[in-house]
């Protein structure tokens, strides 16, 4: 199972890191620091699947492009790639909350720090 994680926070990278380690075996673990670097990722192999990954950790606040941008990028590029997508955040304003209901590639939001039990609940179902 192919697993990104996008967010602008080292910490955040290597608890996220840590948890899908225990939880699989041998994860393909992709990461990126802001939401442009995953996309360009992403546009540059869109015609070979395998190399994208099933489920993105997805943080909204973040430099040069955030999650909300990352998610329009991602629309644009109009093809038949859908992961799964999961808001991870330490907002707790309502407006993210409802903004999040426009994008039905969002399964859900998951509250900074992402827990082992939570994350294992979503690779299990995914």
């Amino acid at each position: 199972m192919k697993i990104c994680i996008i967010d602008d926070d080292n910490t955040c990278h290597f608890i996220a890191r840590l948890l899908i380690t225990k939880i699989l075996v041998k994860p393909d673990i992709l990461q990126f620091f802001n939401g442009q670097e995953a996309f360009d990722f992403i546009e540059t192999w869109q015609h070979n699947p395998e190399s994208l990954p099933s489920i993105i950790l997805l943080d909204i606040n973040m430099p040069v492009a955030n999650g909300w941008r990352f998610l329009d990028m991602l629309r644009q590029l109009g093809n038949q790639y859908r992961p799964a997508i999961y808001i991870t955040s330490s907002s707790q304003d309502h407006r993210d909350f409802s903004r999040m209901q426009n994008y039905d590639e969002v399964k859900g939001f998951l509250p900074k720090p992402v827990s082992k039990e939570i994350l294992e609940q979503i690779l299990i179902e995914e």
